[in-house]
């Protein structure tokens, strides 16, 4: 996988990262032996054909965790899993691990289940397309926000201005552009729809 918050980790935040073609997927929440991993961010980050899962949360406390305004697209590697929850993590109480304001998109068949999500993963914001949801839309849009290849929002995307505001974000894009405040667009780009 491109990323791993460790056992004990604290406060890591991973942004403006180009991630691809990796076998395992893009980020791993992973405590083990008791020791907290808490803090993580991930965002404004782009995934191109990373596989297997997204997203892996290992068993044990994982509290606090961001994954925010990150744009994944897949065609030729459709991973089995959006999120794989492994036996009971996060730890604690709802919202410790929160999925707000990314783009999914998938030009393939099938995939992207949701394995062992616990009360404690939140859906928020997010654009799902061309993905065969296999428990209810946990919150966002279906419509096609018009992705372009270089992960920039096309003219008339219903992802622009389609986010929830978050505190502390890190203040640009993955491209570089200035974040402004109010609800900013879904996904990693918050330009102008690109015609």
């Amino acid at each position: 996988m491109s990323f791993d918050a460790d056992g004990a980790s604290q406060n890591t935040v991973f942004q403006y990262n180009y991630s691809h073609d990796n076998k395992g997927g893009f980020l791993l929440i992973c405590p083990y032996s008791g020791a907290q991993t808490v803090g993580t961010v991930a965002r404004y980050n782009v995934s191109r054909n990373d596989g297997a899962r997204l997203i892996q949360n290992c068993w044990g406390p994982i509290l606090d965790t961001r994954i925010y305004n990150n744009t994944f697209h897949n065609s030729t590697e459709i991973p089995g899993h959006l999120v794989q929850d492994d036996t009971g993590s996060p730890a604690t109480t709802q919202h410790e691990l929160a999925i707000r304001n990314n783009v999914f998109v998938s030009e393939g068949t099938g995939g992207y289940a949701f394995k062992n999500p616990t009360p404690g993963l939140f859906f928020d914001h997010n654009a799902f397309h061309g993905i065969d949801m296999t428990r209810p839309n946990p919150g966002g849009i279906t419509d096609d926000p018009k992705l372009r290849d270089d992960f920039r929002l096309g003219a008339g995307s219903p992802a622009l201005a389609a986010g929830a505001a978050i505190e502390d974000n890190g203040g640009k894009d993955y491209f570089g552009n200035k974040l402004k405040p109010g609800a900013p667009n879904i996904g990693a780009y918050e330009g102008h729809g690109v015609r």
